[in-house]
């Protein structure tokens, strides 16, 4: 029977591996099997409809790219899909260089025309590189069920069938020539990706994380990770919301249809200088459909309606811009009287424009292709924000302009003397005409203007400038009526001003973004009860992974999951982690998760510092980090701390924070990363736009690699970031109160398995000169 579909889980790059020339196999003990979630999802769609599947997990057979090449021309499949999905969103992007290599052995060892298809997170944020760099036929944007079914539904297709397959992207013409067709939309019907493609999975081969089973090292496998939701709640704006554009206030949902990826110039903010200014705002799309909405009323008479966990820029009254002064705020967590960052624009007759965002904070921004300013690259026709810069004064401009100032010294006519037809004609030009409000205002912000007890026609600007320009909060209510939310990126700062109130854009987290679509979508409780049961029945299995980045965040949906698996009396009997917020911990659940099976809970902390928290999204305190772990542990649950260092706004001292904030929580295990700007998220927008260093190659974006190269922050090089990473971990897995800790709740034995971790030491080209 001929294959139509094989499926390939390619692995990824990581340092940690059996067969060290020091260490010999300990990495193979460290290192946890995980089956491969999208290779389920995809199999169990695409048989249902009818074609016959094969999966092929390269990862947990231990199979070398000529391995899988051998495989695939053995069965010769009539797609054979590489799928780059991490066991985590991120992790997409270290499975690429395991899929280049299969890919390029499948065309070598393949002699006849065998089709290779390849997706992902990180395909889906880079589609057009991936197809230049890589050696496969097709690639996929979103998240690949609905086109790799359509695509099947063909043979050898024309180019009017690819055009017609949404997500494909393919090559057209002259091969040269990348077509990106748009997404297909996100399966809402949850019950069309069940997963059940267990019988296609090596499942004996599967094992879970060291730390997991601390208790019992040897119930490590089987193992099983299931998901209860995919996606996670963006952070957007009602389609009616109007962005602030150097072309005026347009509402985004116009923009997203009309400007897309490519962007437009957009005024926005730096909460560190406290100044406004213009920047390209991109990835302006829609991230989600039917979603709860909140308005919030300002005390000018204008509104705006966004998510309940959308930010704003909260300041206290007259305090400036210090760490404590402001700060984000969602929109379900604002009060009425509270102060939120805004911006006023004045139009003047001239044509001008005049935009203050502080009491004392205004500037001229001249749009306008009439107007006179310096254009920074001599084009006058180029009139983009980014290339007019206002000159105080003419001596100002003439400095800009050295040809001009070295004519006028060889011939000045005001120093060699003007012929009374010049007099006349400058005379006339400027017959009847006044002072303009700008210069006006210019004068009298000068020291002489200051100085000059009878200059008065600046008062009346002067007093427009101190009028209120940030905005009140009157109320905030809950709309009836759900809709299409929107959002967009602004690399540069993260914030953007819309209906002229100054907003959050979407977070550096790249769970959603490289799918060009958003929506939480959970399954249905009884179902994943269902699956845990048979799992358990069928293979034995009692170790169990949830996969959702957020498990512990809709109240409703996690409370009805564990009280199934109580009711079917399997809380008891299993080991179940799954991922927290420490924001959507309530106390008062932990003792039904505990009881349902729930024996870790894995927060998201990333750094002891505020100020560098607070530039990742996390708002709350070093406090209630420590209260909620406490909380969790009080309730028979371990935690394992999940810690960033090297942000972009940490140094030395906010990391060394970092490590003693992990020290003082004592979580019962802990992993620490190095900040990567992963392909899809923000921060990767934000290091290509600056130029920032990026690994040489996509090995180098694992954490465990030889070949990692963290991203430098703004004060530290990603060299010394690296190294304090991994002293951190020596550090805090060597500690007296750590071992006591583990020694009291899970035994000797596991305290000699984390001595013998530890001996493991992770070889870093970076450290020792052979990275650049």
């Amino acid at each position: 029977m001929s294959l139509d579909l094989l499926l390939i889980n390619p692995g990824a790059a990581h340092g940690i591996k059996g067969g060290h020339s020091i260490y010999g196999e300990l990495g193979n003990e460290l290192t946890a099997i995980e089956p491969p979630l999208w290779c389920r999802l995809i199999a169990g769609y695409v048989r249902d409809r009818g074609h016959s599947v094969a999966i092929l997990d390269a990862e947990a057979q231990n199979l070398r790219p000529e391995d899988v090449a051998g495989k695939v021309r053995m069965l010769r499949p009539r797609l054979a899909c590489i799928a780059a999905y991490g066991h985590q969103p991120s992790a997409s992007t270290q499975q690429m260089a395991a899929a280049g290599a299969i890919a390029r052995e499948i065309k070598q060892r393949v002699l006849e025309y065998q089709p290779v298809m390849i997706l992902g997170g990180h395909v889906s944020a880079l589609p057009e590189r991936t197809m230049r760099e890589e050696t496969v036929d097709y690639a996929c944007v979103g998240e690949g069920p609905i086109t790799v079914e359509r695509l099947l539904q063909h043979g050898l297709i024309t180019d009017a069938q690819k055009a017609s397959i949404p997500g494909l992207v393919w090559r057209s013409g002259n091969l040269q020539n990348m077509v990106v067709n748009p997404s297909a939309p996100l399966i809402e019907d949850m019950a069309q990706l069940h997963g059940d493609a267990w019988d296609l999975l090596p499942m004996k081969l599967y094992r879970a994380h060291n730390w997991q089973c601390f208790d019992n090292l040897a119930e490590r496998q089987p193992y099983a990770s299931i998901y209860t939701s995919l996606g996670c709640p963006y952070k957007c704006l009602a389609g009616d919301v109007e962005v602030n554009t150097i072309y005026g206030r347009f509402p985004i949902k116009r923009l997203a249809e009309c400007f897309g990826d490519t962007g437009v110039p957009v005024y926005t903010y730096d909460p560190a200088t406290g100044q406004a200014f213009i920047a390209d705002g991109i990835k302006i799309r829609k991230y989600g459909v039917d979603q709860e909405l909140m308005r919030v009323h300002f005390d000018n008479g204008t509104h705006l309606d966004c998510t309940p966990d959308h930010g704003f820029m909260q300041f206290k009254w007259g305090n400036g811009k210090s760490e404590s002064s402001q700060w984000e705020c969602e929109a379900k967590d604002l009060t009425p009287g509270a102060h939120v960052r805004a911006l006023r624009m004045e139009h003047h007759p001239e044509g001008r424009i005049y935009v203050t965002w502080a009491r004392r904070a205004r500037k001229l921004r001249q749009l306008l292709g009439s107007e006179q300013v310096h254009h920074d690259d001599r084009n006058k026709s180029n009139d983009h924000p980014s290339n007019l810069d206002l000159c105080g004064s003419t001596a100002e401009h003439f400095l800009r302009h050295p040809e001009i100032a070295e004519r006028m010294r060889i011939s000045n006519p005001t120093r060699d003397g003007m012929s009374d037809e010049w007099i006349a004609k400058i005379a006339a030009a400027n017959r009847g005409k006044t002072r303009s409000p700008a210069s006006r205002l210019r004068y009298r912000e000068s020291k002489l203007g200051k100085l000059n007890p009878n200059f008065k026609h600046g008062h009346r600007v002067g007093t427009a400038s101190r009028l209120e320009v940030n905005h009140r909060i009157v109320r905030i209510e809950r709309l009836h009526q759900r809709g299409d939310v929107y959002c967009l990126t602004v690399p540069q700062t993260g914030w953007f001003f819309a209906n002229d109130v100054l907003v959050k854009n979407c977070s550096f987290c790249c769970i959603n973004s490289p799918f060009q679509s958003n929506r939480y979508r959970m399954r249905e409780p009884g179902h994943v009860v269902a699956e845990i049961a048979s799992l358990y029945d069928r293979h034995n299995i009692r170790t169990f992974k949830i996969t959702d980045e957020m498990f512990v965040l809709n109240e409703a949906h996690y409370t009805a999951i564990a009280d199934g698996l109580i009711i079917n009396g399997l809380g008891s009997k299993i080991n179940i982690w799954a991922y927290a917020r420490v924001d959507t911990v309530k106390p008062e659940r932990l003792a039904l998760l505990r009881k349902a099976g729930i024996r870790w809970l894995a927060l998201g902390i990333e750094s002891g510092s505020a100020h560098v928290r607070d530039g990742a999204n996390k708002k709350f305190r070093n406090d209630d980090i420590i209260g909620v772990v406490r909380a969790i542990q009080r309730a028979g649950i371990n935690v394992i701390g999940n810690f960033i260092v090297g942000l972009p706004d940490d140094t030395h001292e906010t990391m060394e924070q970092t490590y003693q904030l992990a020290a003082e929580t004592n979580c019962e295990f802990m992993n620490v990363y190095s900040a990567q700007a992963y392909p899809g998220s923000r921060l990767y927008d934000e290091a290509v736009a600056t130029n920032a260093a990026l690994p040489s190659s996509w090995r180098g974006y694992s954490q465990h690699n030889d070949d990692c190269r963290p991203l430098d922050t703004k004060y530290i090089r990603g060299k010394d970031v690296l190294a304090f990473r991994d002293q951190f971990f020596s550090r805090y897995f060597s500690r007296p109160e750590y071992t006591h800790m583990v020694a009291e709740k899970f035994g000797a034995e596991t305290v000699a398995h984390i001595e013998k971790m530890l001996e493991y030491k992770l070889p870093r080209k970076l450290l020792t000169g052979e990275l650049v």
